[in-house]
């Protein structure tokens, strides 16, 4: 489907809105895993850091 861009919103069709508003999700969606990857994968980071603390000081007892 090929959607004039140009056409004021209020001008489309339902199917267009539907199909800008599927193509608008999947960018956002894609997006917002993007920005979150970084910050899972500090978390993530720290969380072994963390267990690696833990184990070295129940091993030192």
């Amino acid at each position: 489907m090929t959607i004039d861009v140009n056409k004021p919103i209020e001008n489309m069709t339902e199917e267009e809105l539907k199909e800008l508003e599927k193509i608008g999700k999947r960018e956002y969606d894609r997006e917002y895993r993007e920005r979150n990857r970084e910050k899972r994968l500090e978390s993530i980071r720290r969380s072994r850091i963390k267990k690696g603390i833990r184990t070295l000081q129940q091993e030192a007892r």
